[in-house]
């Protein structure tokens, strides 16, 4: 999986808050991969607070909105 990530998604390893985005092959895909990609989100980067509201806790702003800022 990590290989496919750096390899294939251009995902870089290590500190990458400033620069990583969702990847185009996401973004140009399906609903139902767009679904599972959200669903991954949640799974791994999302907290329930005392409310029952989702939080997300991610440090780029891009990845975030969803979108590339070089486009």
């Amino acid at each position: 999986m990590f290989d496919y990530l750096v390899n294939e998604l251009n995902i870089p390893s290590g500190k990458k808050a400033s620069i990583v985005r969702v990847p185009n092959l996401i973004l140009n895909s399906c609903r139902k991969v767009k679904k599972y990609f959200f669903l991954g989100l949640l799974l791994t980067d999302r907290v329930i607070n005392k409310r029952g509201r989702v939080l997300f806790h991610m440090a780029s702003r891009g990845f975030i909105i969803g979108y590339r800022q070089d486009n």
